[in-house]
């Protein structure tokens, strides 16, 4: 969410490939917790998580469902983005365009996370900068345990 439109700013295509992954990795697998592990399980093995994603998506009542359809289209856009088709014959003419598109699907994944802390009650806050949401959340950690606090 933050750190895809500055390494893009900055030119360092490899860096914005990197927070791409960061984010759908950690978006899926807030899917299946948000979901209930113990129903559902957890992300698995990075070679399976997309069908395991998509075949939770189809589910009745997922929470979350819509998230994985803009996960992939993110990831489909991530070239252009990134790199801004150098080496596919574009010339960088994709760049401007997947970069709005990817940033709008980061946009709208957070604030239906946000809509999902909101509904699981733990926070009071509609801040969609998911970074800021994290002291509401924080407060609903019972555990003493220092570990289990600032993540």
């Amino acid at each position: 969410q933050y750190n895809f439109p500055r390494m893009v700013q900055r030119g360092d295509g490899a860096a914005a490939w990197i927070s791409v992954h960061e984010f759908v990795q950690a978006t899926a697998s807030l899917v299946f917790l948000i979901n209930n592990p113990i129903t559902v399980g957890y992300l698995p093995y990075y070679k399976w998580q997309f069908a395991a994603l998509r075949s939770l998506s189809n589910r009745i009542a997922t929470r979350l469902a819509g998230v994985c359809a803009r996960l992939e289209d993110i990831l489909r856009l991530s070239s252009a983005a990134c790199f801004g088709g150098a080496g596919f014959g574009e010339g960088g003419k994709g760049a401007d365009p997947a970069q709005r598109q990817i940033n709008e699907h980061i946009a709208s994944i957070c604030k239906a996370v946000v809509v999902e802390l909101q509904r699981e009650g733990l926070t009071a806050s509609s801040e969609d900068f998911l970074e800021w949401q994290r002291p509401y959340v924080e407060e609903h950690i019972a555990a003493s345990d220092a570990c289990l606090h600032s993540l």
